[in-house]
This record gives C-alpha cells, structure tokens and sequence, in this order.
C-alpha cells in the first residue's frame, strides 16, 4: 500500500431515498474482509479522494425519488463523513458507492 492508501479502514455506508425510500447501511471494516477485497475497497477509497471531499455535496435541483448518500470513512486515525445527492456524486467516488452498496452487510 502506498502513503495515499489506508492498510486499515472502518467505514459506515448509508442510501436513503429512492422511489420505495428504503434504506441500505452497512458498516464496512477492513479486518472483517478477506485480504483481496480488503486492498480493493484501499484503494476505492484512495482514487476516490475522499478525505478531500467536501462535506456536503448537493444536487443543484431538488429531484423526486433520487437517493442520498452518506459516507463515514475512518482511515489512520482520522475520519470524514460526507453527504452527497445521487446527482451531485462526483464520478471519482461512484466505484467505491457500488462497491459499498454491494457488500455484505
């Protein structure tokens, strides 16, 4: 893993809204990964930028149905949590979004 990479992460995923408003969490630790997907959700998380993102990203119009994302990352002792309108994800962070939602919770 390179500087920009966490070895160790802890991250709690959260999509609200949609047409049925369901909700979907999952908390997401790297210890609890096998090592293969444990360096791949790494290095989402570094190409994302994350921990440079800002805290709130919104949609420019309000939207019927859309989602809503909310993202706390906890990598070498720090954490960020944004939240951002499905319109308004930048596609840097779009892989690591369907990776989150496509975990096991």
């Amino acid at each position: 893993m390179t500087a920009e990479t966490p070895s160790a992460f802890r991250i709690r995923y959260e999509r609200t809204g949609g047409v049925s408003g369901r909700r979907v969490a999952r908390d997401v630790a790297s210890d609890a990964l096998s090592a293969a997907e444990a360096a791949r959700g790494a290095r989402l998380v570094a190409d994302s930028g994350f921990h440079r993102l800002p805290k709130r990203m919104t949609a420019r119009a309000p939207i019927a149905d859309r989602f809503v994302f909310r993202v706390t990352i906890e990598t070498g002792g720090r954490a960020h949590t944004i939240v951002a309108d499905e319109e308004a994800v930048p596609p840097a962070l779009r892989p690591l979004l369907d990776w989150l939602h496509g975990t096991s919770a």
